[in-house]
């Protein structure tokens, strides 16, 4: 059973990600690199988008994923995110002419899952690292909340849209995985589209 938390983010989204994350993937999964492209909308003090590129190059596979469920229900999302980082990468994410804070311009994904419902695909990536943009600064995060997900919704012409949760915190109690954000809500994913 999925419980969510959050400070004081989107409850949707927070189920929508926790789920996902451990679902067992809806198809096989064919090999061979695919390129989506997004634009990202934020919505602070003022709105801000920016442009940003996946490239998967591989997906996560069932042991793996199993691996990763091991992990964080008995030790935790730091074992969890532990055994994440030993996991070969399965792509990037890349911000298109801009910068994330500290001037990174690309994240390592480590998680890559396929949902398929009749022509309608879900795409699951994570990193083990926080995303941030332009001159955004972590705020009230910590080490162990430092994953963050992104779930892209397509349609049969590979267009659609999404979103992207960032310092995601989660935990096995009594049987129940509780899933918590930081972020104030998702990032939207917009306009997106698989360019390859």
């Amino acid at each position: 059973m999925l419980v969510s938390k959050y400070l004081p983010s989107s409850t949707v989204g927070v189920l929508v990600f926790g789920h996902l994350l451990f679902a067992a993937s809806s198809m096989a999964q064919e090999d061979g690199s695919e390129v989506y492209s997004a634009f990202a909308s934020q919505t602070t003090t003022v709105n801000r988008t920016s442009r940003l590129q996946f490239t998967i190059d591989r997906w996560t596979t069932d042991v793996q994923r199993a691996r990763l469920i091991g992990a964080i229900a008995e030790r935790g999302q730091a074992a969890m995110a532990e055994e994440l980082q030993k996991q070969d990468p399965t792509g990037t994410m890349r911000i298109i002419g801009g910068t994330g804070a500290g001037g990174r311009t690309q994240f390592t994904l480590r998680y890559a899952r396929e949902f398929v419902n009749g022509d309608q695909r879900q795409l699951v990536l994570a990193t083990d690292r926080y995303i941030t943009f332009g001159d955004a600064r972590r705020n009230t995060t910590t080490e162990d909340n430092n994953l963050s997900f992104i779930v892209l919704e397509l349609d049969r012409e590979q267009k659609g849209e999404g979103q992207m949760m960032i310092g995601v915190k989660m935990n096995f109690v009594d049987g129940k995985l509780e899933v918590e954000s930081y972020a104030r809500e998702p990032i939207k994913l917009l306009t997106v589209k698989r360019e390859k």
